[in-house]
């Protein structure tokens, strides 16, 4: 078999634009004509350049409506913590590092404003526990939840890989999809997670995580060596050392932040590990099949997470599902794609496949 070089081409080439918003298509039946689709289009435009007007708009919302409280993940406007100099750095840093993912594909810039990023303060109200983050396309920002431990500031290195992990679900492809009504508009693909509009379910969740949080890895190597974080990555290193030789069971390895400190007398140590562990095996095992039954056309499994990645920023499913069907067997995508959201099921059919 022969594969294309997922970098060789993009064919809608986007040159060295910016990007205005992280909607790249909005999608309707016959009844909305394209005039309307450009206005939802700058709507979205509207919400991302001027999110501050946006912020203002949701709490007039729930001051004059009382009893109309706005949805869950809104309320983060109200407990927005003020980013200081070092957090400001640390976006632009970000920014930087995953806009070159942009450029692989040539895909326009797109830089997130400070104000499209909502860090919560530690014990404000949170959709949910489970998360430390997450992206709203809709509402075109992010929200990372402070986290503090025994009054402990929040960790910079922490902050980072929480904010990469958004960021790039904020930066991989997004549309909207609509059914003939130009005021029920819904997301539609956010990277390779796909929200089918008559099914209850979304397709590809545990795979775009996967290849998320491990972009998330890859990117936060890289910043490990800016002086923002040296003090941080050195006492992680020398605790891990130290664990990993006097108290291996403590450790597991796939912690990127340790801190050791006192509280009233009792040793604790903060640990902060990578997620998706069960996802991301999943990707792995995947990622080294396909490898294997295709060496002569990829010299290393790197190529091969290429076609996940250039999926997930430009929209384009199809050479993905190409590959996998032409290595597996006709339709394995769609059985993986109906699998969604079932670890279980979609970690046996992976670890089964021949």
């Amino acid at each position: 078999m022969s594969f294309e070089n997922p970098k060789d081409e993009f064919s809608q080439n986007l040159g060295n634009k910016e990007a205005h918003s992280s909607i790249s298509k909005v999608s309707f039946g016959e009844k909305i004509d394209e005039e309307e689709k450009k206005l939802l289009m700058e709507g979205f435009e509207f919400v991302f350049q001027k999110q501050g007007e946006h912020k203002e708009f949701i709490k007039s919302l729930a001051q004059n409506n009382p009893d109309n409280a706005p949805a869950e993940h809104l309320k983060v406007v109200f407990f927005e913590k003020e980013k200081d100099e070092t957090e400001k750095k640390i976006i632009d840093l970000v920014n930087e590092e995953t806009n070159k993912t942009r450029r692989e594909f040539s895909l326009p810039e797109l830089n997130i404003p400070y104000e499209n990023i909502y860090l919560v303060k530690h014990d404000a109200p949170w959709p949910a526990d489970s998360i430390e983050g997450f992206y709203s396309s809709m509402d075109q920002f992010l929200a990372i939840k402070e986290k503090k431990l025994s009054g402990k500031e929040y960790p910079k290195i922490v902050f980072a890989k929480n904010l990469i992990h958004e960021m790039i679900h904020f930066k991989t492809f997004n549309s909207v999809k609509g059914n003939n009504d130009f005021l029920d508009v819904k997301p539609y693909k956010e990277g390779l997670k796909t929200f089918p509009i008559r099914e209850e379910q979304s397709f590809f969740e545990d795979l775009n995580e996967a290849v998320v949080e491990k972009l998330t890895i890859e990117i936060l190597e890289k910043l490990k060596n800016n002086p923002l974080f040296q003090e941080e990555v050195e006492q992680t290193e020398m605790l891990k050392n130290f664990y990993q030789e006097h108290a291996p069971s403590v450790v597991d390895g796939s912690e990127y932040y340790l801190e050791l400190f006192s509280d009233h007398g009792k040793n604790i140590l903060w640990k902060e590990s990578f997620t998706r562990k069960e996802e991301r095996e999943i990707l792995d095992t995947l990622l080294e099949k396909i490898w294997k039954k295709n060496k002569s056309a990829f010299p290393d499994k790197e190529i091969v997470f290429q076609y996940f990645k250039k999926a997930a920023f430009t929209g384009n499913l199809i050479p993905l599902f190409r590959l996998i069907d032409e290595t597996f067997g006709p339709k394995t995508s769609r059985t993986l794609a109906q699998k969604s959201g079932r670890p279980n099921e979609i970690k046996e059919f992976v670890f089964n496949l021949k």
